[in-house]
């Protein structure tokens, strides 16, 4: 037991990172983190490297790896056991001088990651000071977390002014907030922010203040996550919001994310709970944070079913009017990529929405809104009626000559057994007159063409399934699994019955394909596995893992004998089956691909990502990628014809984490047809009004289907296509 005397004997230690005044650079300081975790494995093992021989080869960081083994070294005591510190946690009370200076008044608040007193420092000045037993690991990573922090400054971060260490406390110094959004909700603001739009509006300039802190984070190289955004993180400090406790911010390239521990289970995204949490993560806590303050509940699962509901329900968004609704639903997309593009585009997309449709006096919008609904289909209907007529007149062109060819009469794909407010994660053509959906809560519907509906009943119900492809004559389909234990699974469409595991990823299966001739499937995933399996007997042929690259889709060659793959670092690889290495084939920084397909009869392979170029390899000639084509959005999948050749591409906003202020949600996501032997667009099909997930041409290639992140499904007719035997 230490008495109040003893606590007093604080040490401040100096926290001076050096390497931020020797202005290095963004190579030079990944390379300086490798030198200090080379120093501090040695050290750990009984034996401490020399810095002088760590930096033989660059001298010139030898002042900033000294500079960080001293701050290390000060820090010591945070390696030691729980029994070698001289205090408890109950040994705080209001009273105590846990700093000279500082007199602990009032506890405000306790949970997972310390204890926080309202406290009086010098000059009677009221500081809060975040109390942290450093017997505990926890106290070790907000350590880390704070020494990425305590050089950054941003008007809705809450401002440090002090850490100490004081004989077994870890110490944080901070202003002193006079609530939290919870507390606000609580006592004043809840109700007024459910229904009173002047509520909603405070409401909503508080989050985008949250919201320019957080992308202020995100833009830091590397990029932080905050971990634990909620309203009782949401601090207000004369009449604004700041960001606050950082027990859990990160770096993104940190390995160090335990899966799920610590978070607040309410507001964990679904790669946060797997451990792989990204800037978007911190924006699907603060719509749910929009969620909860307007009395809405998103997700009413409790314990695991709460977390199984982040990974694969549908959100309960009814309380919402459409207009929310539609914003939040995109920012709780279960994909980070299919988020906004950052937590202020997030903000501004719902300072419209909440300003739309007024909580009283909804049938005064709802009936005009109707009859210029009702005005644009008849408006619609003869536009079409009189192309059909026009188009009867002209010869039936190739896909090159006439008219060329082209998608009308979009018909949105209802009823049956698809459940309702689902999004379709993956389409694949199971036969000429029949599409499989596979849902984002794992169940699958088939869609009949020849009826133009979905079959009574769904087909199989599994766990969530995060893409799929159809095994060619044998009515079997592969899947991956989106979530523990990430399996790939082979299952039987007719019965639903699974007929073969093929184990070995650790992280959401992304891509999937088959190689020609139906022996072996290819499996990419989030978690940087490349995997192949031999269908006959299961056995896996090839493996590799990169743990820091986020693989998205795969494709065989038409020999079947190799791979090109696509990730989100900007990369394009290949892989020949049998070799021990991966080829880099192309390399663009900044952007993320996330879809590829191959040109019939053909070893060139098309790659769409972020940047909005559709690009054209061939892995026989590295280096030689051409663009065919160039949108003015990103491309989140595309879809070969494998008689035509001709390419849908599908469309999304094009993603960026940096926050702009004339940032508009776009109003069209259209489906694009691109003639890749000409390179050129034969045209932009609108319809969609949010970021398309899938798409697939049916088997005769008179017919495309189109799926959404709002779970609008279309089935477009294709006309002015001539084919050799159709």
């Amino acid at each position: 037991m230490v008495n109040g005397q003893a606590l007093n004997e604080a040490t401040a230690v100096p926290r001076d990172f050096s390497h931020h005044k020797l202005n290095l650079s963004a190579r030079q300081r990944e390379i300086l983190e490798d030198l200090v975790e080379t120093w501090e494995e040695g050290t750990s093992q009984g034996a401490e490297p020399d810095p002088e021989i760590l930096c033989r080869e660059l001298p010139e960081l030898l002042p900033a790896l000294l500079s960080q083994i001293k701050a290390l070294k000060q820090t010591a005591w945070l390696d030691e056991p729980p029994g070698s510190v001289a205090a408890g946690p109950e040994d705080l009370a209001a009273g105590l001088e846990i700093i000279p200076g500082y007199r602990l008044v009032e506890k405000l608040g306790a949970g997972g990651f310390g204890t926080v007193w309202r406290s009086m420092g010098p000059g009677g000045v009221q500081v809060a000071l975040k109390c942290l037993w450093m017997g505990e690991e926890k106290s070790r990573l907000e350590w880390k977390a704070l020494t990425h922090l305590k050089e950054l400054r941003h008007p809705h971060l809450l401002g440090l002014f002090g850490l100490w260490v004081s004989r077994g406390w870890f110490v944080v110094g901070s202003e002193l907030a006079e609530q939290t959004l919870a507390t606000w909700h609580r006592e004043e603001g809840g109700h007024v922010a459910q229904v009173n739009p002047a509520g909603i509006s405070r409401l909503v300039g508080y989050l985008r203040e949250a919201a320019e802190a957080l992308d202020f984070l995100h833009m830091q190289d590397p990029p932080l996550v905050h971990g634990d955004v909620k309203p009782g993180n949401l601090l207000l400090v004369g009449g604004h919001c700041k960001v606050g406790d950082f027990g859990l911010l990160r770096r993104v390239v940190e390995s160090e994310f335990p899966r799920g521990e610590g978070v607040t289970l309410a507001y964990a995204a679904p790669e946060t709970l797997l451990g792989k949490p990204v800037p978007a993560s911190d924006q699907y806590a603060l719509a749910l944070t929009y969620c909860h303050l307007r009395g809405c509940e998103p997700f009413s699962q409790q314990g695991m079913g709460l977390a199984q509901a982040h990974l694969s329900v549908v959100p309960d968004l009814a309380k919402l009017s459409s207009q929310e609704s539609r914003v939040i639903s995109r920012a709780l997309a279960k994909q980070p990529e299919n988020r906004f593009p950052s937590c202020t585009a997030l903000v501004q997309a719902l300072a419209k929405a909440a300003t739309v449709e007024p909580s009283a006096g909804r049938w005064k919008w709802v009936t005009p809104h109707l009859v210029r609904s009702f005005t644009c289909f008849l408006v619609g209907a003869l536009l079409t009626g009189l192309f059909m007529a026009a188009w009867a007149t002209f010869p039936q062109g190739s896909a090159t000559g006439g008219l060329g060819p082209v998608l009308v009469q979009p018909t949105m794909m209802l009823g049956g057994g698809k459940p309702p407010r689902t999004t379709t994660v993956s389409l694949v053509g199971e036969k000429p007159d029949q599409v499989l959906a596979v849902e984002d809560g794992g169940t699958v519907c088939r869609w009949l063409v020849s009826k133009g509906c979905w079959q009574a009943k769904p087909v199989a119900t599994h766990r969530l399934w995060a893409s799929m492809q159809m095994v060619p004559g044998e009515g079997r389909a592969v899947a991956g699994q989106g979530i523990e234990p990430f399996l790939v699974q082979e299952w039987d469409t007719q019965t639903g019955r699974v007929v073969r595991e093929y184990p070995g990823h650790k992280g959401l299966v992304r891509g999937l394909a088959i190689s020609d001739d139906g022996a072996l499937i290819a499996s990419v995933s989030h978690q940087g596995a490349i995997q192949v399996n031999r269908r006959a007997d299961g056995a896996s042929l090839v493996r590799f893992v990169q743990e820091m690259r986020e693989f998205n889709a795969v494709q065989f060659n038409q020999e079947g004998d190799g791979l090109v793959v696509v990730a989100g670092d900007g990369r394009i690889l290949f892989h020949r089956l049998g070799e021990k290495v991966i080829r880099n084939l192309h390399f663009q920084k900044g952007v993320q691909f996330w879809c590829l397909g191959r040109l019939p009869g053909t070893n060139r392979f098309l790659v769409g990502g972020t940047d909005g170029r559709l690009l054209e390899v061939d892995p026989g000639k590295p280096g030689s990628v051409r663009v065919v084509a160039e949108v003015s959005q990103s491309i989140t999948d595309l879809a070969v014809d494998d008689r035509s050749g001709l390419v849908l591409v599908g469309t999304g906003k094009i993603q960026s984490f940096r926050p702009s202020n004339d940032w508009d949600e776009p109003a069209e996501y259209p489906v694009i047809l691109v003639d890749p032997a000409k390179g050129k667009v034969l045209g932009r099909f609108a319809g969609h009004k949010a970021i398309i997930r899938s798409l697939i041409w049916s088997e005769d290639g008179r017919q495309a289907f189109s799926s959404s992140l709002d779970g609008v499904d279309f089935r477009w007719t294709v006309l002015g296509l001539t084919r050799p035997n159709s």
